[in-house]
């Protein structure tokens, strides 16, 4: 079969390596399309034919790498020393807490009942 041009638009070329950078940063898709400037349809489409996989799945693995990434390099901060990395790193991993959790048993007349503070 030859190539015959059939009218329409010229194809676009997708910059990958572009792609990739915005789906780590975290960006949707229609954000990524509207930036390379493609219909994000075009991008799903693109995928399935230069990538060999669905645009979900192709996404799902860049924004897994990017989040990888951040949690590397905040992890390095930390460890640098950095006090407020250090505090919000253990805070969102840890569960740690400014205040200590006080747990209080309240004895009614007719039930118990037990309050958390914080």
């Amino acid at each position: 079969m030859t190539d015959v041009d059939l009218g329409g638009r010229p194809v676009k070329d997708i910059d990958w390596d572009k792609v990739d950078e915005l789906l780590m940063a975290g960006c949707f898709t229609t954000e990524i399309a509207a930036n390379i400037g493609v219909h994000k349809n075009t991008l799903y489409q693109r995928c399935e034919k230069e990538k060999g996989c669905g645009f979900s799945a192709y996404s799902q693995e860049k924004k897994a790498k990017g989040e990888s990434l951040l949690r590397k390099v905040q992890y390095d901060v930390a460890m640098s020393g950095d006090r407020t990395m250090l505090v919000w790193l253990g805070k969102q991993r840890l569960d740690q807490h400014d205040k200590a959790k006080i747990e209080q048993t309240v004895i009614d007349k007719e039930s118990e009942i037990v309050q958390e503070q914080y």
